[in-house]
């Protein structure tokens, strides 16, 4: 599957606004189902001089389609050198490559352009594909927040991870 990362775009708001009614994708986020349109739009729409989105492109039906993104947001003042990542992937198109795609992406930029030498997120504890993934780049778990977020009518636990530059 040919897989194309750029920057986010207008243009890529509808796609995305479906990609996050996913029943997993909101499943795996702190985000409550059942958003509407006009709010997620909105929301994808709004950025700041230090929020870098990623989207992951695939040709689907003969045009191109937006079936995954990751944000990374820069700290402010004395956390400058850190960021905290969000990243979501289409259900149909999770474990085929695409959230690989995003974070190696995320992490040129961090290094290559952003000077950015933490980066943070927190995952959801019975995630594993998740897990597996971060850890694949160097992420590392930094403590288990209990009764983090509620889902699905329970407390969820997360796990603390943080990627950092080691040179």
């Amino acid at each position: 599957m040919d897989v194309r990362i750029r920057g986010f775009d207008e243009r890529d708001v509808d796609d995305l606004i479906e990609v996050f009614q996913q029943p997993k994708c909101v499943y795996g986020t702190l985000l409550f189902p059942y958003r509407s349109s006009k709010e997620t739009s909105e929301g994808l729409l709004a950025t700041g001089r230090d929020t870098f989105k990623l989207v992951a492109v695939v040709e689907e039906e003969g045009r191109p389609r937006a079936v995954g993104m990751l944000e990374l947001r820069r700290g402010q003042n004395r956390r400058m050198h850190a960021a905290t990542l969000f990243m979501l992937v289409h259900d149909r198109y999770q474990g085929r490559g695409i959230g690989t795609r995003l974070v190696d992406a995320c992490l040129d930029l961090a290094k290559g352009w952003l000077q950015i030498t933490r980066i943070e997120l927190t995952v959801f504890t019975d995630n594993a594909a998740a897990i597996h993934l971060y850890e694949k780049f160097g992420f590392q778990k930094e403590g288990t927040m209990r009764k983090y977020a509620w889902r699905n009518g329970e407390y969820a636990d997360v796990e603390a991870m943080a990627w950092l530059r080691d040179d």
